[in-house]
Formats: C-alpha cells, sequence, structure tokens
C-alpha cells in the first residue's frame, strides 16, 4: 500500500482537468472524494448520483461486500460534474465506453497522469487507502469510517487501527501535559 501525500492528491486533481477526455477528471476527484473501488463508480448510471445532496447510491448489488451504501463527494467535484455534464440522462452510464453500454477503462489515461504527476507506482485503490486514512486521521471513529468505505470493523481495524492507537497517544499525552 502506497501512502498517498496531500500534495499528490492536489497535482492529481490539478493534472486531471489538462486531459482530453472530460469524464476523466470527474472519475479522477470522485476516486479522491469517495474511496470508491473504481468498479463502484464505473459502473454508475446517472440516476446513482444525488447532486443536491452530493450523494451516490450503491445498492447490495454494486459493492463487493453485498452491503447497500452511500458514497458522498465534495461540492468543488458537484461543480465540477455540473460543469462538464450538462446534460445528465438517468439511465445512461456515467462513464460509459465506446458503445454506451460498457463502462470505459480509464488505465491508460491513469497511467499518464500518474507519470505527469511523479507517482508512477500509484494504483487508483491506493486512493481508497488514502480516503480511509484520512477519515481516521480526522477523528472519525474507526466503526463510522468503516461503514463509510464499505469495509467490516475488522478490515479497517486491521489495517489502520495503528492510526487510532497514534491518536490515542497523542490524546494521553495532552491529558499528561494539563
Amino acid at each position: 500500500m502506497v501512502e498517498v501525500e496531500n500534495d499528490t492528491i492536489s497535482r492529481l486533481r490539478a493534472l486531471s482537468l489538462t486531459y482530453g477526455n472530460k469524464m476523466f477528471p470527474i472519475f479522477v476527484h470522485l476516486l479522491i472524494d469517495t474511496g470508491a473501488r473504481k468498479s463502484e463508480l464505473l459502473e454508475r448510471t446517472w440516476a446513482d448520483f444525488d447532486m443536491e445532496r452530493r450523494r451516490i447510491r450503491l445498492r447490495d448489488t454494486d459493492t463487493k461486500t453485498g452491503v447497500a451504501r452511500v458514497l458522498f463527494f465534495s461540492e468543488a467535484t458537484a461543480a465540477l460534474i455540473r460543469r462538464l455534464c450538462k446534460h445528465r440522462a438517468p439511465a445512461a452510464l456515467v462513464f460509459p465506453g465506446r458503445d454506451s453500454l460498457t463502462p470505459i477503462n480509464f488505465r491508460t489515461s491513469w497511467q499518464t497522469l500518474c507519470k505527469d504527476a511523479g507517482c508512477s507506482d500509484l494504483h487508483q485503490h491506493d486512493l481508497r487507502h488514502h480516503r480511509a486514512r484520512e477519515l481516521l486521521l480526522a477523528g472519525i471513529p474507526i466503526a463510522q469510517a468503516a461503514q463509510i468505505m464499505g469495509h467490516s470493523v475488522q478490515v479497517l481495524e486491521g489495517r489502520y487501527g495503528h492510526l487510532a492507537v497514534d491518536d490515542k497517544q497523542a490524546a494521553a499525552e495532552l491529558a499528561w501535559a494539563a
């Protein structure tokens, strides 16, 4: 697992806007904001999006774990979607491929973006780990972060439990100083 720094996230966001396919920056921004698995984004239709509340609905059949959940995205990403996608037919795929029935594969664009951003060893899934880490560093309890990410508490604790321990130690040290 590659630890992604915030300056790399900023470079990915900015550089993605310079690519020819107008949907690629939306994909990148959603990966960063939501921490979703790439299939959870690529297989979405516009009917799954609630632009007012900045949410994407995933049914139980849409997730790896078989548990329905909601993805949340930022107002900046919502503004990007509104600016780049004027017409959003509910039944249409958000990221259509050539035949409009199957999703596009952004593999080449992703590899080029990472090379241009100076992080060629970065995988799309690393942004999922980044989001989970950011949630926990922001003080979100592991149980709530697990729900947001679509993980079990045990999986999230196994991968990121050390962050919660670090926070607890910092709190203990803060109390000692009082």
